[in-house]
């Protein structure tokens, strides 16, 4: 159970940074893909502006929340339902599956997303000062 708290938490903290002016998903988007470079976080930024952009952040935010709350609450029930021994070899097994078929299909549905803002983005940035 005390492995699930991290997920527990993490969980309620993307939900809960749906509250905030940018979802935490945002920033984690924001370091793998413009790092440390000045020119290509300035774009980042820029493209907060489109909607799209904006729906996007969100709903990856809202899918990362809700596999971690998710896992949490199947490893509770796993607790009540099944021998220890048997949580503890699926719970590792449970948290890693959901861990890689999330970040696949975040890196999917994200690049879908940038090829189609980043004419946008482009403009935006044509239009900036």
């Amino acid at each position: 159970m005390r492995e699930s708290l991290f997920t527990a938490v993490f969980g309620l903290a993307c939900f809960g940074s749906l509250l905030l002016r940018r979802p935490m998903m945002f920033y984690f988007g924001r370091h793998f893909l413009a790092g440390d470079d000045p020119t290509k976080r300035r774009r980042y930024e820029a493209s907060w502006a489109l909607p799209e952009v904006r729906f996007t952040s969100r709903l990856i935010t809202v899918v990362w929340g809700s596999v971690y709350l998710g896992e949490f609450a199947i490893r509770v029930a796993l607790i009540f339902l099944v021998p220890v021994a048997w949580v503890l070899v699926i719970s590792p097994v449970l948290l890693g599956s959901l861990t890689l078929a999330t970040i696949i299909w975040t890196f999917r549905y994200a690049k879908r997303a940038r090829e189609r803002a980043l004419p946008k983005v482009d403009e935006l940035m044509r239009l900036a000062p």
